[in-house]
């Protein structure tokens, strides 16, 4: 209907039309960018970038093509857009994170903080800036990419969007900002899981506070998948990750749709014990459902957890076959280690350890891990901000192929 309306019109209507047409292209790019047709989105793209009589006018534009890169795995290009429309807001994010920025980053979102309680967090003002709004969005965005292909600049996303909620005020964003910042304050840079879980409670009340349900599948994903996981019961996660794949359907928010659901086969596979065969189709129902949505990025993680269960069951199937070419286990691991796709590797890396474990293959196990400390030393499997479950039982994992090889030998 959208794309007849822009036909309808006719290639002279920028002139003539300007703000029929800034709104028409404008609708199909939402519309598209919700259904995953992300080709003719980035065709479309490319007049009102062009046409577009000022920087504000084509913020919609960019804002679906960022989400586009990311959801179809070209993280670097939509970090680098993101950073070059922010820096156009008056926001500068370094991309390549020494030491000396990441502390200096560090000191300065604790220092913002100081004073404040959880209450007082909740009454901050409301933001109006414009350009902190759309910057806040375009860090938002930003932030499956930077968890995926690079690391070091993830926190770092986070900590400039706590900032500005306490400079600026607070908006539906914000609450992405305080669960992200409770994830980075309970991973194993920290170990800080009060604060991260008053962190993770601020996100949901002020979620609630505002009536920014739109944000709901964000603010699960990392409160119920990275902090609560370290006070609750693994089990009381399932059901949240469940309700946010529901309403980022709802929504349009298929990127974080897609990452809840994921989030929930990490936690029934290596938290709840689920039935591997049960675990296998639902696995399979999910991929087809991500793969229909363009969700790329988490289908790929998906057919990792995927294997493992064929692998856990003995059966000789190969879930990589659709998804990467159809490589075999080690030209993915390759593959993955070769382009830098560092939640990838770190995750493939771990799965396999973990089968190697479970089947007794205790020097395979032990080969991985030694391949995981040198990805580690190497930064191309970099930690990043916050912890999952999967985190968790690999580390147990290693401590018990660790403690195999002390009475070995």
């Amino acid at each position: 209907y959208l794309m007849n309306g822009i036909t309808l019109v006719g290639d002279d209507s920028w002139g003539a039309k300007y703000s029929l047409t800034l709104r028409l292209y404008d609708a199909a790019s939402d519309a598209l960018c919700v259904v995953g047709d992300y080709p003719t989105l980035t065709a479309l793209a490319e007049k009102p970038l062009h046409y577009a009589r000022c920087f504000e006018d084509k913020l919609n534009t960019y804002s679906n093509l960022v989400r586009a890169l990311s959801s179809s795995g070209n993280n670097d290009e939509c970090i680098n857009t993101s950073v070059s429309v922010l820096s156009q807001l008056g926001e500068f994010i370094p991309t390549k994170i020494t030491q000396e920025i990441y502390f200096d980053e560090v000191a300065k979102v604790r220092q913002s903080l100081i004073g404040l309680s959880r209450q007082d967090l909740l009454s901050l003002p409301v933001m109006t800036d414009f350009n902190k709004l759309t910057a806040m969005r375009f860090l938002n965005h930003m932030l499956l990419a930077t968890y995926a292909s690079n690391p070091p600049m993830n926190p770092i996303v986070a900590f400039r969007m706590v900032r500005m909620t306490v400079e600026y005020g607070v908006c539906s964003i914000s609450a992405i900002a305080f669960s992200c910042y409770g994830a980075w304050l309970a991973s194993s840079l920290n170990d800080d899981y009060d604060v991260a879980f008053t962190m993770g409670r601020v996100a949901s009340d002020l979620m609630k506070k505002l009536g920014s349900v739109e944000i709901l599948p964000r603010v699960h994903a990392v409160v119920y998948g990275m902090i609560n996981i370290y006070k609750e019961p693994w089990q009381a996660s399932l059901c949240k990750h469940s309700e946010a794949f529901d309403a980022g359907l709802m929504h349009g928010d298929m990127e974080y749709a897609v990452s809840n659901i994921a989030f929930y086969h990490t936690l029934a596979l290596f938290g709840c014990g689920s039935n591997l065969k049960d675990s296998s189709h639902s696995l399979q129902k999910h991929i087809q459902r991500g793969l229909q949505y363009n969700q790329n990025g988490m289908v790929k993680s998906m057919a990792i957890y995927e294997q493992m269960t064929f692998d856990l069951m003995g059966l000789e199937k190969n879930a990589y076959d659709s998804h990467y070419g159809g490589l075999n286990e080690d030209a993915v691991l390759y593959m993955t280690i070769k382009n830098k796709v560092a939640a990838l590797t770190r995750t493939l890396n771990q799965k396999i350890r973990y089968v190697k474990y479970m089947c007794g293959d205790m020097d395979a196990a032990a080969k991985h891990y030694d391949l995981q400390q040198e990805l580690y030393a190497n930064c191309a499997g970099q930690a990043t901000n916050g912890r999952t479950v999967f985190f968790f039982i690999t580390t147990f994992i290693d401590g018990l192929i660790g403690l195999y090889f002390a009475r070995k030998h």
